[in-house]
């Protein structure tokens, strides 16, 4: 964006999506808190990995369909 639109575009661009709270990212990792009906490979504490625009958002607490979750073997 900054070859074809300028810093100071591209910065305001930034700016008003973070402070309009949207959620960025499509990568996460973390810790099985909870898991839904059917899901026999994974369970709590399990760690994992997951991507997926629109659904794999960094944030505190995300719910993920399970073909995007990569189970971490440790």
């Amino acid at each position: 964006m900054i070859p074809s639109e300028g810093i100071l575009e591209t910065l305001g661009k930034m700016r008003s999506k973070l402070e309009a709270g949207s959620a960025v990212g499509y990568s996460l990792s973390g810790v099985i808190l909870a898991v839904g009906d059917g899901i026999k490979d994974l369970k709590i504490g399990d760690r994992v990995a997951c991507a997926g625009a629109g659904v794999a958002h960094h944030a505190e607490y995300v719910e993920v369909p399970r073909h995007l979750i990569l189970k971490n073997p440790q």
